[in-house]
């Protein structure tokens, strides 16, 4: 009779051999998949971070939002040159149509408000790194554990925190001077679809006839519809426009800020 059961131990030695490169290479992979998803997010922390600087610089902070750190790239279009650069020059002929906009959001399904207000334009000068009084920090560092030379880490940009006192006092002047423009609850998806105009959308009509404007464009956010008892504010009428608050109005509907853009108005030719 043939004893079988030596040749057990080298298949059983087979079968956890296998299961242990299965193992190696599950390992590898979900170390891969932690790894990607962690370069994502230093990615999106330092472009987030890029984007807060450029709304600090224009003068968004000073008065007219509480400051909030940007979930992402807003993207406004009126028609196919008119796009909203963080602070480039459009003319009012070219903010006439209302903007379609973009929003890639984590949560593609949320309900947001568009607010979209202008104030007296405001242009913040060039503020050096090392200016003396002023904050600056560096965006978070990408893929950190890549070794970096130091001609390398010399050229990271510093990013403005806060105004200087006397820019800051400028802006907060122009913030007093507030107009809305256009004010759209529960727009639905990345599209900003849909929702309902309760201010409805006139790029013109500035206070005291004012050719030069600094329009932002607000994307605010919370749990579930906004309800709006009011009359609506149609596009051809002025009154309630005016002295629009912006901080007092998320606060009272628990709205936070999730994203922004804006631009400089002109007087068309």
């Amino acid at each position: 009779m043939v004893d079988y059961s030596k040749w057990d131990k080298f298949v059983d030695s087979d079968e956890e051999r296998e299961k242990a490169r299965f193992a190696e290479v599950e390992k590898d992979k979900r170390e891969f998949a932690e790894k990607r998803r962690k370069d994502r997010e230093a990615i999106t922390q330092s472009h987030n971070a890029k984007l807060q600087c450029k709304l600090v610089e224009s003068g968004l902070f000073a008065g007219v939002v509480a400051k909030f750190m940007p979930e992402g790239f807003l993207e406004v279009r009126w028609g196919e040159e008119g796009v909203a650069l963080l602070g480039n020059v459009l003319s009012f002929a070219e903010l006439r149509r209302v903007p379609e906009m973009t929003f890639d959001s984590p949560e593609p399904t949320a309900l947001r408000t568009i607010l979209m207000l202008s104030v007296s334009n405001f242009e913040c000068p060039t503020i050096e790194p090392g200016t003396a009084g002023v904050k600056f920090h560096k965006p978070p560092q990408l893929f950190p554990d890549v070794e970096r030379r130091h001609d390398e880490d010399s050229k990271e940009v510093a990013l403005l925190e806060e105004l200087p006192d006397n820019v800051l006092a400028t802006a907060t002047a122009a913030a007093k001077d507030v107009w809305v423009h256009w004010l759209c609850l529960n727009a639905l998806g990345p599209k900003c679809l849909g929702g309902k105009q309760v201010i409805e959308y006139c790029a013109t009509g500035a206070p005291s006839g004012q050719t030069r404007r600094y329009f932002v464009i607000l994307l605010k956010q919370r749990d579930g519809e906004l309800s709006w008892a009011q009359p609506v504010v149609s596009a051809s009428a002025a009154e309630g426009r005016s002295g629009f608050d912006a901080s007092q109005f998320a606060k009272t509907h628990n709205l936070r800020a999730v994203a922004a853009n804006c631009v400089r108005s002109k007087p068309t030719e």
